[in-house]
């Protein structure tokens, strides 16, 4: 029985695909043609009339960018929401302090008042 391909050449010697990258990249065929034709992922070699290859080096730069440029975005994402969330607290701490200067204004009768959750539970 003949050894596989892989185990005969190694990991470091195989050729990988653009069937191969979007397995790697967890990305459609498409998504894979328009970021090639955008050089945000380097032209694959043609090696046949409907077959494209990256050597290994190349395809392993091309994955560690990819999933860098991942990360990059959901820190994005996370500062945008916790930004949004800032906004928010300031929004209801000044809520708060205009609820708190009408209550000073309706006179002392309702200001020693028991909080709504105390009144609720």
């Amino acid at each position: 029985m003949e050894p596989k391909e892989a185990e005969f050449w190694g990991e470091e010697f195989q050729v990988k695909t653009v069937s191969d990258l979007c397995k790697a990249l967890k990305v459609s065929r498409q998504a894979v043609w328009q970021a090639i034709q955008e050089g945000r992922i380097p032209t694959p070699l043609r090696v046949g009339p409907r077959t494209r290859i990256w050597p290994p080096q190349v395809f392993a730069a091309i994955v560690a960018k990819w999933e860098s440029s991942l990360q990059d975005k959901d820190t994005q994402k996370k500062m945008k929401q916790a930004l949004r969330l800032r906004g928010l607290m300031r929004k209801a701490q000044a809520a708060e302090a205009k609820a708190r200067a009408a209550l000073e204004r309706l006179g002392p009768d309702f200001q020693n008042l028991p909080e709504p959750e105390e009144v609720c539970h």
